[in-house]
């Protein structure tokens, strides 16, 4: 561990080691912001896993929600920041475009029984009534908005840093 933090500061420059401190520093809200999308992606996939939804939807929502709480750090850490490629962003741009896919276009013409197979008959006619299916469809990309604006603010930073 402490060769891995010897080598990860030899490797900074001693103008980039100052600029380090000097950077802006994740705000309060944003470490509980990544705390509960954490234990929001946690709690789906368990949930998705329990009602044995497709695994590769389970998966494919373990990794984005990985990915976006990694975007979100590797904005602020300027370590992370400088080795970043392109290719984070076209993946910044799938994880978006997968997740408004999956989350409102997909779910079109889905009946609440299909998103919430465990869900008795009372409780679905409730949901029904009150069209939970629409706000099932904004829940999941409101939620993960602020990782989506990160993710296009890091995008920017790399690609100033490939223009020039």
């Amino acid at each position: 561990m402490f060769k891995y933090l010897e080598v990860l500061l030899k490797s900074v420059k001693v103008s980039g080691l100052n600029s380090f401190y000097r950077v802006k520093i994740m705000p309060w809200w944003m470490y509980i912001y990544i705390i509960c999308f954490a234990i929001i992606v946690l709690a789906n996939v368990i949930y998705w896993l329990m009602v044995k939804q497709k695994f590769l939807l389970t998966a494919y929502e373990l990794l984005a929600g990985t990915y976006l709480i990694f975007v979100i750090v590797a904005y602020w850490a300027p370590f992370l920041k400088n080795n970043l490629s392109l290719l984070n962003i076209l993946a910044v741009l799938a994880v978006a475009a997968l997740n408004f896919y999956f989350s409102v276009l997909k779910k079109r013409n889905v009946d609440i029984k299909e998103l919430f197979p465990d869900m008795d008959e009372e409780r679905v006619r409730i949901a029904r009534d009150f069209e939970v299916v629409e706000i099932a469809k904004a829940v999941p990309v409101l939620l993960a908005s602020p990782a989506y604006i990160v993710g296009a603010l890091l995008s920017f930073d790399v690609l100033k840093k490939y223009l020039g």
